[in-house]
């Protein structure tokens, strides 16, 4: 069953327009730009700290006994691994903030609890000054807030503690470290996220602006529509691949009376209706169908889908109601009327100048018929075309002087059988399309600018 065309054509602003108008990046899009920022800094802390710990598998199964290599060894080699593990995974852009939250909070952790088994075997109080160090690693390469002050006070923490451990005067020496190391994290911190927060900005607000400049250059400043260059640009995005898989109809629309509007009432006057005339075509548009000003007082609706005739001329009646309706603008009453030509994509139709080619085919046969001006470009409509070239092209390349000559016709008056005047006429005799009618050669001479230079030779013959 066919759709109706109040499926096909039904009301709706477009939603690339909303997003057009969006006052600034999504919270998805601010999270992905931050995780993509602090990935590669990330990546510059773990991967050298697992070529580290994997070293200090070797150092450990040299210097350690057998009991404190099986703590210490196992330790290392895991942050070693895992390490790798998460440079591999950290190795192209996609990886959400969640997930790299959590790969930088558990390796922290791993290297934090490394430290601890080390300390716990060897409390050793003058590299207790490796978990400050930590904690400033932590501080200049964690991911966020969240991240950062748990690790960075877990580790001056487990400083603290441990160098309880030693005795009071090792203690009461690493709690100026500690604060010292706090202070310097915070600081680091504050320093880092701010240039990583104003280079994800300043980034986005230039996409932002690139964005805006390329939608300037593709939209039509007056109706707000598509203009030719990214109308056509979706042609030849859907003509890249097979036709059976992208069907595809292109009609082109244009204004009936536009011209006498636009001189009678001024250019001002004819730019508020075009803007009205797109407002509608828009409005009749379904969300899958792309409507477009190609200039002037032409416009176009691209249509994916499978449609028959019946339906066609049901959508080019849609088209015309609306665009039918009167309008008022500055205190004036107006009408105008539309003429559509629907062209389908198929097998034949290599490129989408020939798509184009024969809706404008099928829009002027649509102006020329006195029906309700709607045509579809048929397989009759195809032969037609295809003699309308080749006699373009014999007008091009021939010898019009000697080919074309003038005949004359009498004029005889019916009362007294007196001849009162003749009527010239043109006649065209090619070698090889023989005698072609006025009828037909007419218009492809007015298309090629023939007629202007031929008219005269016709008059002194």
């Amino acid at each position: 069953m066919a759709p109706s065309p109040a499926v096909l054509f039904s009301s709706n602003k477009k939603k690339e327009d909303a997003a057009g108008n969006s006052s600034g990046p999504s919270a998805e899009r601010w999270n992905a730009e931050l995780a993509n920022s602090s990935r590669l800094i990330l990546q510059g802390f773990v991967l050298p700290c697992a070529v580290f710990y994997a070293g200090m598998v070797g150092v450990h199964a040299i210097s350690e006994p057998f009991d404190h290599f099986l703590a210490l060894g196992t330790s290392s080699a895991l942050v070693a691994l895992y390490g790798l593990f998460i440079t591999v995974k950290l190795a192209k852009p996609g990886v959400s903030l969640p997930r790299l939250e959590f790969f930088a909070l558990t390796y922290y952790l791993l290297v934090h609890l490394n430290l601890v088994l080390y300390h716990m075997h060897h409390l050793e109080v003058s590299k207790l000054a490796f978990f400050a160090l930590l904690a400033l690693g932590v501080a200049a390469t964690g991911v966020s807030l969240r991240v950062i002050i748990p690790v960075v006070a877990l580790c001056l923490g487990t400083a603290v503690w441990l160098s309880s451990l030693a005795g009071y005067e090792a203690m009461h020496d690493y709690l100026f470290v500690v604060v010292a190391g706090g202070l310097a994290a915070v600081a680091l911190t504050m320093l880092l996220r701010s240039t990583i927060v104003r280079e994800v900005r300043a980034r986005l607000e230039a996409e932002k602006l690139q964005e805006t400049a390329t939608r300037a250059a593709s939209t039509d400043f007056l109706t707000g529509l598509p203009n030719r260059r990214r109308f056509f640009g979706r042609i030849e995005q859907i003509f890249s691949r097979p036709s059976s898989e992208n069907p595809l109809v292109l009609a082109l629309i244009d204004l009936n009376g536009f011209k006498h509007v636009n001189d009678l009432y001024g250019h001002v006057f004819g730019d508020q209706l075009l803007a009205s005339v797109g407002q509608r075509i828009a409005e009749v548009c379904s969300e899958t169908d792309q409507a477009a000003r190609l200039g002037g007082d032409e416009f176009a609706i691209l249509i994916e889908k499978t449609l028959s005739d019946s339906v066609l001329e049901r959508c080019g009646i849609a088209i015309c109601e609306a665009i039918g309706k009167s309008y008022e603008i500055a205190g004036t009453e107006i009408t105008i009327s539309a003429t559509v030509g629907f062209a389908r994509r198929l097998a034949s139709t290599v490129t989408p100048a020939h798509l184009y080619e024969q809706a404008d085919y099928a829009l002027y046969q649509a102006k020329q018929s006195s029906t309700a001006g709607i045509e579809i470009f048929s397989t009759q409509d195809a032969a037609d075309l295809d003699n309308l070239k080749k006699i373009e092209h014999q007008l091009a390349g021939s010898n019009l002087e000697r080919e074309m000559r003038t005949e004359y016709q009498p004029i005889v008056s019916v009362q007294d059988n007196r001849v009162v005047g003749f009527e010239g006429l043109a006649r065209w005799l090619n070698p090889e399309l023989d005698t072609v009618r006025p009828d037909v050669f007419i218009r492809p001479a007015e298309r090629r600018g023939v007629i202007v230079r031929r008219t005269p030779l016709l008059r002194t013959q």
